[in-house]
């Protein structure tokens, strides 16, 4: 099963997704053509998403900084996030999960 949600500018917690057991493939992203920032309070929600193959995170940002609970998602495959001094900073242990085939950080 895949999510995608794109542009919703009014919700910034998403912590029910977590409740969404089969979800393999997320992606969280702004307004490309805006452009403008999806802002997500945290990511702490993945910590119990750990059946995602794909997560994608572009034109979005994390509002409590907060990247690491991406490196409990030991089943994902392919990653995708937008560039920032915290997701430089964890890119030595993002670039060791286990199953990680494909990944783009883009600036």
């Amino acid at each position: 099963m895949a999510l995608s949600i794109e542009n919703f500018q009014k919700i910034d917690d998403y912590t029910p997704l977590a409740h969404l057991k089969h979800l393999e493939s997320l992606a969280l992203e702004g307004d490309f053509a805006a452009p403008k920032i999806l802002k997500v309070q945290s990511l702490g929600f993945l910590r119990h998403m750990k059946q995602l193959r794909f997560f994608s995170f572009l034109t979005a940002k994390v509002m409590d900084t907060d990247y690491s609970p991406i490196l409990e998602l030991h089943n994902l495959e392919h990653l995708t996030l937008r560039s920032c001094k915290e997701v430089k900073q964890l890119y030595p242990q993002l670039v060791k999960l286990p199953k990680l085939k494909y990944g783009t950080v883009l600036e």
